[in-house]
């Protein structure tokens, strides 16, 4: 089973704030792209709540029409905002799209 495939194994990411935690979710994301070399879409998030923690639960699809369900555990920056109500600080990342190519139906 590969990482972020189920929600007993997922990708996780550690950030101090949403905006950072966010901005990992893309870049993570993004390296995936890369890798396999093709667009994506997002088609659906979804936050689901278990046994205290929360997890983003992302389908993309490939510009094949292949689908992905991806697992992000985000409990460690979900609901926190950083110390600028949500514009980053100088040591943080701005929020982006994914850099990967995207496609749209």
């Amino acid at each position: 089973m590969n990482k972020g495939d189920s929600i007993e194994n997922p990708i996780i990411i550690d950030a101090p704030n949403s905006i950072i935690g966010i901005t990992e979710e893309h870049n993570y994301i993004d390296r995936l792209c890369s890798t396999i070399d093709t667009a994506i879409k997002s088609v659906e998030q979804k936050l689901i709540i278990e046994n205290e923690k929360q997890y983003d639960k992302l389908l993309i699809q490939f510009e094949d029409g292949r689908e992905k369900i991806m697992f992000f555990d985000v409990t460690s920056f979900f609901g926190k905002i950083s110390r600028s109500l949500g514009m980053p600080t100088q040591n943080q990342p701005e929020h982006h799209p994914y850099q990967c190519k995207e496609f749209f139906s």
